[in-house]
């Protein structure tokens, strides 16, 4: 009986779940993204990393340096710029094109399609997609989950790159074609690319709990005081143009 008992506690002890790990180099970077279906956990560098989760509906972005946590809703609000500064901008409309070019490589064993994006006849990325790597175990959910957090903080009204523009305006597009394996800019530099992906991998579950004793501040907070000081510095006068 007590070797039985023994043999839960170690077991107890040892616990840990499956998840799906993926590595990617984004610009010369590793990226970790450790998924099970209910947390995301995302890696850049030694003292940085976000926690989501998603039954909570809420994002946390941990520095471990600082001991600093910011927390926020995975839907943000996108900073609001005064009507001042809206009007000094002017967003010229681009032409954005997705033309196919063929099947690609095979990336960590997925079959990929080529596609060009252009903005204002000149190529900015060449993409490589999957439809199979969206099967993978958390990845479809994943994808949604980035796609609801950048769009939904995108500031309104502000000029962009004419290649980042044309990103968001296929990206309705390109979400149909599966899973960005690859990415690169006109130069041949790799801006994105999966390197490897692990399902079923053994993880420990504080790997997606929140340090203690962390100051932690809140995402809302943060844009309030940066809406302040805008409007604080906002210039008095603004000619017509």
């Amino acid at each position: 009986m007590k070797y039985i008992f023994f043999l839960i506690i170690i077991s107890i002890c040892n616990f840990s779940w499956a998840a799906t790990i993926i590595k990617s180099n984004e610009m010369g970077q590793e990226q970790k993204i450790f998924l099970d279906g209910k947390h995301v956990r995302m890696e850049s560098n030694s003292y940085h990393y976000t926690l989501v989760d998603l039954d909570a509906k809420k994002i946390y972005m941990v520095n471990t340096k600082d001991k600093l946590i910011i927390s926020g809703n995975i839907t943000g609000i996108p900073i609001q710029l005064p009507p001042e500064a809206r009007r000094n901008f002017n967003q010229q409309p681009i032409k954005a094109e997705l033309v196919k070019i063929g099947n690609g490589p095979e990336i960590v064993g997925y079959s990929t399609v080529n596609y060009q994006i252009n903005a204002l006849g000149k190529k900015c990325f060449d993409s490589y997609f999957s439809k199979d790597f969206a099967n993978v175990a958390h990845v479809k959910d994943f994808v949604n989950l980035t796609n609801k957090v950048f769009n939904s903080r995108k500031i309104r009204g502000v000029p962009v790159h004419p290649c980042q523009q044309a990103v968001h305006d296929l990206n309705a597009k390109t979400r149909k074609l599966g899973v960005l394996m690859k990415s690169m800019v006109s130069d041949d530099k790799i801006k994105h690319e999966i390197t490897s992906v692990k399902v079923d991998a053994d993880i420990k579950p504080d790997m997606f709990k929140l340090p203690n004793n962390y100051k932690v501040l809140t995402e809302a907070k943060i844009l309030e005081e940066q809406q302040k000081a805008m409007m604080k510095h906002k210039p008095s006068h603004i000619p017509n143009q």
